[in-house]
């Protein structure tokens, strides 16, 4: 039975239909069993960054402060991290050097957030893979997360 557009029309809009269903389905399984650290002394802002990447099928680590970062890498092996710059203790730059200086961890991609004005240039010399600048959209976190992921 032919519809009003047409035989070809009908079949379109199913491969349509299959390609963003094909292309979702896959999307959904390339973040499972994917691991991110978060840091920040914000627990508000580490419960939203929590619920918003858990329901993007990631395994989320949470840390107000950054004491035992290597310790935290080496026992949870992230995918990506997440850094503020202002987390106590040796703060948000030296604790992405730290990371960055060592062989084992350095290819760990690392997200610099702050609400500095000059995020990308902290970023920069933290040796940061990305910049966010705070206050961000959730499709910014997501966008990014899922970029380093995929560069990994």
């Amino acid at each position: 039975m032919q519809g009003i557009f047409g035989e070809d029309f009908s079949l379109m809009i199913r491969m349509d239909f299959f390609e963003n269903y094909l292309f979702l389905l896959l999307n959904r399984f390339s973040s499972m069993n994917r691991k991110v650290i978060i840091y920040d002394d914000d627990t508000d802002l580490l419960e939203v960054c929590s619920l918003i990447l858990t329901a993007r099928n990631f395994e989320v680590v949470l840390r107000d402060k950054c004491t035992e970062i290597i310790h935290d890498i080496a026992t949870h092996r992230p995918d990506v991290i997440l850094m503020d710059n202002w987390i106590p203790d040796i703060g948000g730059v030296k604790a992405i050097q730290l990371v960055k200086s060592s062989s084992e961890y350095r290819h760990i991609p690392v997200i610099f957030f702050t609400a500095h004005n000059n995020a990308e240039e902290l970023a920069a010399e933290a040796g940061a893979d990305y910049s966010l600048q705070k206050p961000f959209d959730i499709s910014e976190l997501e966008m990014v997360v899922a970029d380093a992921v995929r560069r990994k």
